[in-house]
C-alpha cells in the first residue's frame, strides 16, 4: 500500500549546529595544527640554520687550505725558475768546455797527420772552417796532408786545395777543410 503525508514538514536548519561545544573542540583542533605547523617550521629552520653553519665553517676551512696553497705555488714557482736557471748555466758551462777543448783537439789532429816535410805557416779556424797555410818540399807532402786529414775522421769532406804554386824549391799552399764544432 502507498502512503502519502500531507502534513507539512519542518524546513532543516541551516548552517552547522549552532552548539557552542563543536565550536571550542574546531578551535582546539585548529590550535594543534597550528602548533605542529610551527613545531616543524621551528625545527626545519634548527636544521637549515645547522647546515648553513656546518657549510659556513667548511668554507673557511677550505678558504684557510687555499691560502696555504698560495705560499705553495710561489714557492714551486721560484724552483721552477730556479731549476731552468740552473739548466741554463750547465748548457753553457758544457758548450764553454767544449769550445775550449776544440783548439786543442785541432791543433792535435794537425799535428797527427802533419808529414815531416810539410811545415805551416799559419792556421786559422773561424766557426767550424779552418784554414791551413804553409809550405812543403814536394808535392807529395801536400798530397799526404790531404789524404791524412781526410782519414782522421775528424775533419768534414770535402778538404779542398785552395791555392798552390811552386817557387824556389818549394810547394806553397793554402787548404780549407770543415771541423766540426762538438754541440752543445
Amino acid at each position: 500500500m502507498i502512503r502519502i503525508n500531507l502534513l507539512a514538514a519542518e524546513p532543516p536548519p541551516e548552517g552547522p549546529p549552532r552548539s557552542g561545544g563543536g565550536r571550542a573542540a574546531a578551535m582546539a583542533c585548529g590550535a594543534v595544527l597550528l602548533s605542529a605547523v610551527l613545531g616543524l617550521m621551528a625545527r626545519d629552520g634548527l636544521a637549515i640554520r645547522g647546515e648553513s653553519n656546518r657549510l659556513d665553517e667548511r668554507m673557511r676551512a677550505l678558504d684557510r687550505d687555499l691560502a696555504g696553497l698560495g705560499g705553495v705555488a710561489a714557492q714551486r714557482e721560484e724552483a721552477e725558475r730556479r731549476r731552468s736557471d740552473l739548466a741554463r748555466r750547465v748548457a753553457l758551462t758544457a758548450a764553454l768546455r767544449a769550445a775550449r777543448d776544440a783548439p786543442v783537439r785541432l791543433l792535435e789532429q794537425v799535428g797527427r797527420v802533419l808529414p815531416a816535410d810539410v811545415w805551416l805557416t799559419e792556421l786559422r779556424q773561424q766557426g767550424g772552417l779552418v784554414t791551413l797555410t804553409g809550405g812543403a818540399a814536394e808535392m807529395s807532402g801536400l798530397t799526404e796532408l790531404v789524404a791524412g786529414l781526410e782519414s782522421s775522421g775528424h775533419f768534414s769532406p770535402p778538404i779542398e786545395i785552395v791555392d798552390s804554386r811552386r817557387d824556389a824549391g818549394a810547394v806553397h799552399f793554402e787548404i780549407r777543410a770543415p771541423f766540426p764544432l762538438p754541440s752543445s
